[in-house]
């Protein structure tokens, strides 16, 4: 069903404004319903990634990641991280024709929605703190991954395995 929603004509291959508007909003949903905790500033899902800023200096925004987290149960562990991720834009609508993106990247998405939702249904939860991560602009020069990279919510070292999932099929 994940890959059914997020690959519908109504999210526009998520390329444009409102595809990755709604897909956003889609993988908010998602992780809230879950019960996930919010992963960036301010208690919010959305990590805001700035554009170039206005002729009158007034900031921008180029795109937004999205990330949730489920806090793990060694209180020694708990600091150390596990990612799961997957980037949610794709190439929309260029000259009239739709790219939905079953493929590339619904499939992912899918699987790290299918991942945190498993997670969360376990009696135990694991002892690392895991992140589920989705990434925009990954068909811009995988600018959203390397924005997070360079603005983790935490000290990047604390990252002891991250799994980025793309074309799963």
């Amino acid at each position: 069903p994940h890959v059914q929603t997020l690959a519908a004509p109504r999210m526009e291959g998520r390329g444009t404004q409102l595809g990755k508007q709604l897909a956003r909003e889609y993988l908010e949903t998602q992780y809230s319903e879950l019960g996930l905790k919010p992963l960036f500033a301010d208690a919010s899902y959305v990590q805001v990634i700035p554009g170039k800023p206005t002729q009158e200096g007034r900031p921008t925004v180029r795109g937004h990641n999205i990330g949730a987290w489920l806090p793990g149960s060694d209180p020694r562990l708990r600091d150390e991280y596990i990612i799961i991720s997957a980037h949610y834009d794709h190439l929309g609508i260029r000259h009239g024709r739709l790219y939905p993106g079953a493929d590339d990247n619904a499939s992912s998405m899918a699987m790290v929605l299918e991942v945190a939702r498993r997670m969360t249904k376990q009696p135990n939860p694991p002892r690392r703190s895991v992140v589920f991560l989705n990434f925009d602009l990954e068909e811009n020069l995988l600018w959203g991954s390397r924005w997070f990279v360079a603005h983790p919510p935490w000290p990047i070292e604390r990252v002891k395995l991250f799994i980025t999932a793309d074309l799963l099929g």
